[in-house]
């Protein structure tokens, strides 16, 4: 029988990076009380120049390509740990719903990932705790 592969490396990667997420999410919403106070000083009336609006234009999109950077990386590596995890649990437990490969690959077939993701988690934590209970 094979042994597990290790994982824990690839779960610390996947909550740092959602840390990441978050972290980059709030830089984005104080951003945007930024352009907002810009807009609603140009609504008021205010004139501002072209450098001011420039520089407001090119931190948004800074801010806009890494929060698409770190969503993309961030997802990534939750698929890999989930793949792990799912192929970690084939290897302890029988009759399991879905082959180790759709862990990754359900997240990509359309309508199908608005919930097979989800029942494999499902699975994998129930079936997790029934071994952690023998």
């Amino acid at each position: 029988m094979e042994e597990l592969k290790p994982n824990k490396q690839r779960a610390k990667n996947a909550v740092t990076l959602i840390w990441i997420v978050l972290a980059v999410e709030i830089i984005s919403l104080f951003s945007g009380y930024l352009q907002y106070v810009l807009l609603q000083s140009v609504s008021n009336g205010a004139e501002i120049s072209n450098d001011a609006a420039n520089s407001n234009d090119t931190r948004e999109q800074i801010i806009g390509i890494l929060s698409m950077i770190a969503m993309i990386i961030s997802g990534v590596t939750f698929i890999q740990w989930f793949r792990r995890a799912y192929y970690n649990l084939h290897l302890k437990a029988d009759n399991l719903s879905y082959s180790e490969g759709w862990a990754a690959g359900s997240w990509f077939v359309p309508i199908l990932c608005l919930f097979r993701p989800y029942q494999i988690m499902k699975e994998l934590y129930e079936v997790t705790l029934e071994l952690l209970t023998k």
